[in-house]
């Protein structure tokens, strides 16, 4: 990917299953180890009450990145991080 252009994407994360703080950070720890991308801003945590038959509350932040990833290929990965 040395001559792709890198691009900025913004990523709302959130969780509502076990520990949801954790969750957040663990996420940022797996996208922090992405090639070819790098972190720009993080927004405070936030909680929001759960909708539907929810119990949990949701833990929620957002993050701007910056990377070489098509956006197809970066959705593949971001799917990745979700199911592990």
């Amino acid at each position: 990917m040395a001559n792709a252009v890198a691009h900025q994407v913004y990523i709302g994360i959130g969780s509502n299953i076990g520990n949801g703080r954790e969750n957040f950070f663990e996420a940022l720890a797996r996208l922090a180890k992405l090639p070819d991308t790098r972190f720009l801003k993080e927004s405070s945590l936030y909680e929001s009450e759960p909708l539907g038959d929810s119990k949990d509350w949701y833990v929620n932040g957002a993050i701007e990145i910056e990377t070489k990833f098509k956006p197809d290929i970066l959705l593949t990965k971001f799917k990745n991080i979700e199911r592990v």
